[in-house]
């Protein structure tokens, strides 16, 4: 039989506690470094160029879904399009949406995977940037969201889109043909005396009009003038 006093007991009982507030602190640093993680990519590009950034989970298994908000700078790229990433559509029941105009410089992304089936890590989205200006837009998440609660976020890795002007105008300039010299056509008339008609690009009916009348005239005024002569003798 063993017999325990009142001393031995005491110490039992604190080094119990102790015990348990170890596990306990050592649960909860596991637990933390569990909490997922979401990472933006970073790309580098020529204005006028596309990019089209990832959006990427750690430590997602378990997750049935989330929703973010990423940040952007509107003067130097625009949001044109997103797909979900092979860790939502790899998941047997996946949604997911984009707001792309959710605010000035803001877009939502909202997905969904009721099983709880994902994987651990990869790509939650890509979604793809017009590069509109000049300089470095940062990308950064903001009121991020995870189901179901008992999951924590762990960290945000902010992104980050570069565009340098390559100096080169992306519209082509609108070059006009230089007009060609005007075409003259010479015509005799009776009385020898020379007409000039000019023929204007714009459109050959113009000069065949322009020769008719000449013509035209120029005959007239030779009838008028031997009906003139005749009517002296």
């Amino acid at each position: 039989m063993i017999t325990i006093c009142k001393t031995d007991m005491q110490k039992l009982i604190l080094l119990a506690a102790a015990l348990t507030l170890t596990l306990f602190f050592a649960a909860g640093d596991v637990y933390a470094s569990e909490g997922i993680k979401l990472i933006a990519s970073e790309k580098e590009g020529n204005k006028g160029d596309q990019v089209v950034v990832k959006i990427s989970a750690e430590n997602a298994a378990g997750t049935e879904g989330g929703q973010f908000l990423l940040n952007f700078d509107p003067s130097l790229v625009e949001p044109v399009s997103a797909d979900s990433g092979e860790l939502v559509e790899e998941a047997e029941s996946n949604l997911f949406m984009i707001n792309r105009e959710f605010a000035e410089g803001q877009l939502k992304f909202m997905w969904v995977t009721a099983l709880a089936d994902t994987a651990d890590s990869g790509v939650v989205c890509e979604i793809t940037f017009d590069l509109i200006g000049e300089g470095s837009s940062a990308l950064e998440f903001e009121d991020i969201v995870i189901s179901p609660d008992q999951i924590e976020i762990a960290e945000a890795f902010s992104g980050e889109i570069t565009i340098e002007d390559t100096g080169v105008d992306t519209e082509e300039d609108e070059i006009e043909p230089d007009p060609a010299e005007p075409e003259e056509v010479v015509i005799e008339n009776d009385d020898d005396e020379e007409v000039t008609a000019v023929e204007t690009n714009n459109n050959n009916t113009t000069l065949i009009i322009v020769v008719i009348v000449v013509i035209a005239a120029a005959g007239g005024y030779a009838v008028f003038k031997r009906f003139g002569k005749t009517a002296k003798h």
